[in-house]
């Protein structure tokens, strides 16, 4: 795999977070891209069968300076163990070293699904991807299956997210009511805004009636 200067990447992500012209949107979505070029410089010559994933945030292009970069380097079921190590190592550690936050996993198509199926981070988190370098078919395939999955448990899965957003919305109050809200985790942020997109991808009439009106998830 190719080299990358992580002094380069540190900065170039400086001169964009730096950039008076770039805000909000525009500024997440160059520092997506930015992220994009290194993983597909990175990885130019990863093997057949192999890929680099984004999720998240990442995977819909809109990458904040303070958020984590969520990849997934998705491997054969039977690539050797030493290999997946040195092929990791050689992905995660220039990001590592330009000092970004970067959320790694390194999983097979089988493993990563498993995971999926019971632990709700998981779940969410591959109902966006996108290949940032190799086989875009292994992609493809993992995103199907793990859409398959959560619209099979559809009612699990909600009550897991309202599980979760309770918990969340009693640790960091209301957006609204407060002077230093949790724009993240607080009740009516962006958390809950993922929420509802994450039960609307469960594709029930009922569900999406449910979510349509005021208050939604929250009620």
């Amino acid at each position: 795999m190719k080299p990358v200067d992580a002094a380069t990447i540190r900065c170039v992500r400086a001169q964009l977070v730096g950039d008076p012209d770039l805000s909000g949107r525009s500024l997440a979505r160059r520092l997506s891209q930015q992220a994009d070029s290194w993983f597909e410089s990175i990885a130019a010559d990863i093997a057949p069968g192999w890929a680099v994933m984004a999720t998240g945030g990442y995977a819909r292009g809109t990458l904040a300076p303070g958020s984590d970069i969520d990849a997934v380097l998705i491997h054969p079921p039977k690539a050797p163990d030493e290999l997946v190590r040195s092929t990791a190592a050689n992905l995660w550690y220039p990001i590592w070293d330009a000092g970004l936050k970067l959320s790694p996993a390194v999983h097979s198509p089988k493993s990563l699904l498993q995971l999926a199926a019971d632990d709700l981070d998981t779940a969410t988190s591959l109902l966006a991807v996108r290949t940032l370098a190799g086989d875009p078919a292994v992609v493809a395939q993992v995103h199907a299956v793990a859409l398959e999955q959560w619209r099979k448990r559809p009612f699990v899965w909600l009550q897991q997210l309202l599980d979760n957003a309770r918990q969340r919305w009693e640790k960091c109050g209301d957006v609204a009511s407060l002077l230093e809200p949790d724009l993240k985790d607080g009740r009516g942020g962006l958390r809950d805004y993922d929420a509802i997109r994450w039960a609307l991808s469960i594709d029930r009439p009922d569900v999406s009636a449910a979510l349509d009106g005021p208050v939604g998830l929250a009620s």
